[in-house]
């Protein structure tokens, strides 16, 4: 018996750990290949790593197929160096999960312009990016053969986007709110244009692992 995605192919991004991890293992686990993507930084976003080996090695582990990919997905040339890998080792792209996130909590009288930038970039600009190379990606694919392609993008945002803040996380509620409002938009845009070239856009909801509120600056 198939499994439910055999023969699907998802990048999930901040997936060297935490809910990432667990939504690529989950995806491998149902049949799909999936590009692992992990800059390795601290939850802080500070440094690299190689986190995402450590997720490969699970799911192959499993008997599933994975590869790695280390880029910072706030870099819009590198997010689309992502999409391209993809395509490059698994022959195209089905499923893009949103998940990369670092958390820089302060209250905001003592928040740094350069920790809400951080905040802004990774979770905005980050899901952004490699949105609009994946809706390009399906759009060209589409182009080329008149089928729909079943695209499907997945954001990961936090109960802070939707009204349920904590102290200290102003910048990483703008940043989830307005994942949630871009979704939205987006998703509007899928019942149309990119409804035509097979893409579809999902904003889904969820709560972010305590282990990133640890160390806030209050």
């Amino acid at each position: 018996m198939s499994r439910l995605l055999e023969g699907k192919v998802a990048v999930v991004t901040g997936a060297g750990q935490g809910i990432g991890r667990g939504h690529a293992l989950e995806l491998a686990k149902h049949g799909a290949k999936v590009l692992v993507n992990d800059l390795g930084s601290s939850v802080h976003g500070e440094g690299t790593g190689r986190a995402a080996d450590d997720t490969v090695a699970l799911i192959v582990e499993r008997g599933g197929e994975a590869a790695a990919n280390y880029a910072n997905v706030a870099d819009y040339a590198a997010a689309g160096e992502m999409v391209a890998q993809a395509v490059d080792t698994f022959g195209q792209l089905d499923i893009l999960v949103n998940n990369a996130g670092i958390v820089r909590d302060s209250a905001i009288w003592n928040m740094d312009e350069a920790d809400f930038d951080s905040v802004i970039a990774v979770h905005l600009k980050g899901a952004w990016a490699p949105s609009k190379h994946a809706a390009v990606h399906w759009r060209e694919r589409n182009k080329a053969n008149g089928a729909p392609v079943g695209g499907r993008i997945i954001n990961t945002t936090s109960p802070s986007g939707i009204g349920c803040h904590s102290i200290g996380v102003s910048h990483h509620a703008g940043s989830r709110a307005s994942n949630s409002a871009a979704s939205n938009a987006a998703h509007r845009e899928s019942a149309s244009a990119l409804a035509r070239a097979g893409g579809r856009l999902e904003p889904v909801d969820l709560a972010i692992h305590g282990e990133l509120i640890d160390s806030a600056d209050f």
